[in-house]
Protein backbone atom coordinates (compact mmCIF):
# COMPACT_ATOMS: atom_id res chain seq x y z
CA UNK A 1 0.00 0.00 0.00
CA UNK A 2 1.83 2.96 -0.84
CA UNK A 3 1.63 5.84 1.47
CA UNK A 4 0.35 9.19 -0.03
CA UNK A 5 2.99 12.62 0.51
CA UNK A 6 0.85 15.83 0.34
CA UNK A 7 3.33 18.86 -0.61
CA UNK A 8 2.91 21.68 2.75
CA UNK A 9 0.86 24.22 1.68
CA UNK A 10 2.61 27.85 1.59
CA UNK A 11 1.74 30.18 4.32
CA UNK A 12 -0.94 33.06 3.22
CA UNK A 13 0.79 36.42 2.21
CA UNK A 14 -0.53 39.50 3.33
CA UNK A 15 -0.82 42.10 1.41
CA UNK A 16 -0.54 45.76 2.67
CA UNK A 17 -1.36 49.02 0.82
CA UNK A 18 1.65 50.99 0.11
CA UNK A 19 2.31 53.96 1.56
CA UNK A 20 1.00 57.55 -0.14
CA UNK A 21 3.49 60.04 -1.33
CA UNK A 22 6.55 61.19 1.40
CA UNK A 23 5.39 57.99 3.56
CA UNK A 24 2.22 59.29 4.45
CA UNK A 25 -1.26 57.25 4.22
CA UNK A 26 -3.56 58.86 1.88
CA UNK A 27 -5.88 60.60 4.32
CA UNK A 28 -2.91 62.38 5.94
CA UNK A 29 -1.52 63.36 2.98
CA UNK A 30 -4.56 64.99 1.43
CA UNK A 31 -5.03 66.59 5.16
CA UNK A 32 -1.92 67.82 4.82
CA UNK A 33 -2.81 69.62 0.99
CA UNK A 34 -6.09 70.54 2.11
CA UNK A 35 -4.60 72.61 5.03
CA UNK A 36 -1.40 74.14 2.68
CA UNK A 37 -3.92 75.17 -0.14
CA UNK A 38 -6.80 76.69 1.91
CA UNK A 39 -4.22 78.50 4.21
CA UNK A 40 -2.89 79.49 0.93
CA UNK A 41 -5.87 80.97 -0.11
CA UNK A 42 -7.24 82.40 2.71
CA UNK A 43 -4.41 84.60 2.71
CA UNK A 44 -5.26 85.94 -0.03
CA UNK A 45 -8.48 87.23 0.99
CA UNK A 46 -9.56 91.00 2.26
CA UNK A 47 -10.84 89.62 5.33
CA UNK A 48 -7.94 87.41 6.17
CA UNK A 49 -5.76 89.94 5.57
CA UNK A 50 -7.07 92.82 7.47
CA UNK A 51 -8.14 90.60 10.43
CA UNK A 52 -5.00 88.54 10.78
CA UNK A 53 -2.37 89.06 8.25
CA UNK A 54 -1.85 92.88 8.61
CA UNK A 55 -1.93 93.03 12.05
CA UNK A 56 0.67 90.27 12.71
CA UNK A 57 2.59 92.04 10.03
CA UNK A 58 3.03 95.15 12.29
CA UNK A 59 3.11 93.05 15.26
CA UNK A 60 6.21 91.69 14.53
CA UNK A 61 7.84 94.49 13.24
CA UNK A 62 6.73 95.97 16.67
CA UNK A 63 8.32 92.98 18.15
CA UNK A 64 11.65 93.55 16.36
CA UNK A 65 11.96 97.11 17.41
CA UNK A 66 11.29 96.21 21.09
CA UNK A 67 14.07 93.80 20.63
CA UNK A 68 16.73 96.30 19.22
CA UNK A 69 15.81 98.82 21.34
CA UNK A 70 16.77 96.81 24.35
CA UNK A 71 20.37 96.77 23.09
CA UNK A 72 20.39 100.75 22.75
CA UNK A 73 19.53 100.79 19.09
CA UNK A 74 17.37 103.77 18.07
CA UNK A 75 14.73 101.58 15.94
CA UNK A 76 11.23 102.75 14.95
CA UNK A 77 8.34 101.27 12.88
CA UNK A 78 5.31 102.99 10.80
CA UNK A 79 3.21 100.52 10.12
CA UNK A 80 4.63 97.56 7.94
CA UNK A 81 8.03 99.74 7.75
CA UNK A 82 10.94 98.78 9.97
CA UNK A 83 13.85 102.02 10.29
CA UNK A 84 17.17 101.98 11.91
CA UNK A 85 18.77 105.56 11.55
CA UNK A 86 18.73 105.73 7.36
CA UNK A 87 18.09 102.52 6.68
CA UNK A 88 14.30 101.28 5.93
CA UNK A 89 12.62 97.37 5.83
CA UNK A 90 9.23 96.98 4.19
CA UNK A 91 7.73 93.56 5.84
CA UNK A 92 6.11 92.44 2.91
CA UNK A 93 4.39 88.84 2.44
CA UNK A 94 6.95 86.53 2.64
CA UNK A 95 8.90 87.95 5.24
CA UNK A 96 5.99 88.00 8.03
CA UNK A 97 7.09 84.37 8.70
CA UNK A 98 3.67 83.21 7.63
CA UNK A 99 4.72 80.90 5.11
CA UNK A 100 6.55 78.63 7.93
CA UNK A 101 3.68 79.12 10.25
CA UNK A 102 1.37 77.64 7.35
CA UNK A 103 3.85 75.16 6.61
CA UNK A 104 4.39 74.17 10.16
CA UNK A 105 0.58 74.49 11.19
CA UNK A 106 -0.61 72.05 8.23
CA UNK A 107 2.35 69.29 9.16
CA UNK A 108 0.62 69.64 12.62
CA UNK A 109 -3.09 69.56 11.41
CA UNK A 110 -2.21 66.17 9.61
CA UNK A 111 -0.06 64.39 12.54
CA UNK A 112 -2.39 62.03 14.34
CA UNK A 113 -2.62 63.53 17.24
CA UNK A 114 -5.70 64.18 19.50
CA UNK A 115 -7.46 67.82 18.21
CA UNK A 116 -6.43 69.57 21.59
CA UNK A 117 -2.48 68.73 21.33
CA UNK A 118 -2.74 69.97 17.83
CA UNK A 119 -4.46 72.77 19.10
CA UNK A 120 -1.84 73.79 21.58
CA UNK A 121 0.84 72.44 19.24
CA UNK A 122 0.03 75.33 16.26
CA UNK A 123 -0.58 77.81 19.44
CA UNK A 124 3.06 77.35 20.80
CA UNK A 125 4.67 77.03 17.00
CA UNK A 126 2.95 80.50 16.36
CA UNK A 127 4.62 81.80 19.32
CA UNK A 128 7.94 80.67 18.58
CA UNK A 129 7.87 81.46 14.86
CA UNK A 130 6.75 84.82 16.04
CA UNK A 131 9.82 85.13 17.90
CA UNK A 132 11.97 83.87 15.49
CA UNK A 133 10.31 86.23 12.46
CA UNK A 134 11.19 88.82 15.12
CA UNK A 135 14.86 88.16 15.30
CA UNK A 136 15.03 87.92 11.66
CA UNK A 137 13.47 90.92 10.41
CA UNK A 138 16.19 92.47 13.86
CA UNK A 139 19.18 91.33 12.40
CA UNK A 140 18.17 92.29 8.15
CA UNK A 141 17.80 95.84 9.04
CA UNK A 142 20.96 95.82 11.10
CA UNK A 143 22.70 94.41 7.92
CA UNK A 144 20.30 97.11 5.86
CA UNK A 145 22.01 99.76 8.00
CA UNK A 146 25.58 98.79 8.47
CA UNK A 147 25.98 96.41 5.42
CA UNK A 148 23.85 96.77 3.06
CA UNK A 149 25.57 95.27 0.32
CA UNK A 150 24.82 91.39 1.99
CA UNK A 151 21.31 92.34 2.35
CA UNK A 152 20.14 90.16 -0.52
CA UNK A 153 22.33 87.46 0.29
CA UNK A 154 21.63 86.72 4.18
CA UNK A 155 17.91 87.82 3.02
CA UNK A 156 17.25 85.21 0.22
CA UNK A 157 20.37 82.47 1.14
CA UNK A 158 20.16 82.86 4.93
CA UNK A 159 17.36 83.05 6.68
CA UNK A 160 15.05 82.20 4.49
CA UNK A 161 16.80 78.09 4.54
CA UNK A 162 16.76 78.76 8.61
CA UNK A 163 13.43 79.87 8.69
CA UNK A 164 12.41 76.29 7.02
CA UNK A 165 14.76 74.25 9.07
CA UNK A 166 13.65 75.91 12.61
CA UNK A 167 9.60 74.72 11.30
CA UNK A 168 10.99 71.31 10.93
CA UNK A 169 12.91 71.19 13.97
CA UNK A 170 9.81 72.67 15.51
CA UNK A 171 7.28 70.00 14.00
CA UNK A 172 10.11 67.34 15.24
CA UNK A 173 10.30 68.62 18.71
CA UNK A 174 6.56 68.50 18.95
CA UNK A 175 5.94 65.40 17.63
CA UNK A 176 9.07 63.51 20.34
CA UNK A 177 7.01 65.35 23.33
CA UNK A 178 3.82 63.62 22.13
CA UNK A 179 5.19 60.39 21.86
CA UNK A 180 7.23 60.57 24.96
CA UNK A 181 3.61 61.68 26.68
CA UNK A 182 1.62 58.85 25.05
CA UNK A 183 4.82 56.00 25.59
CA UNK A 184 3.52 54.17 28.60
CA UNK A 185 5.79 54.45 32.22
CA UNK A 186 7.56 51.54 32.91
CA UNK A 187 7.04 50.20 36.34
CA UNK A 188 10.81 49.99 38.50
CA UNK A 189 11.81 46.59 38.96
CA UNK A 190 10.62 44.39 42.03
CA UNK A 191 13.91 44.57 43.72
CA UNK A 192 14.14 48.43 43.55
CA UNK A 193 10.97 49.60 44.24
CA UNK A 194 11.58 47.48 47.79
CA UNK A 195 14.47 49.18 48.34
CA UNK A 196 13.38 52.69 47.92
CA UNK A 197 10.19 52.18 50.14
CA UNK A 198 12.53 50.29 52.96
CA UNK A 199 14.81 53.22 52.63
Amino acid sequence: MSERHESPRAAPRTVTAPPGLLGLPPRRLLMLLGALLLGGAAQALSVVQAAFVQPWTRWNAGAAVLLLRAFGLQAATHGTLLALDDATLDVRAGCNGLVALLLLGSAILAFPAPWRRRATGIAVAAALVFALNALRLGTLVLIARYAPARLEFLHLYVWQPLMALSAFAIFLGWGKRLACAKAPRQAPPAGMADGVASG
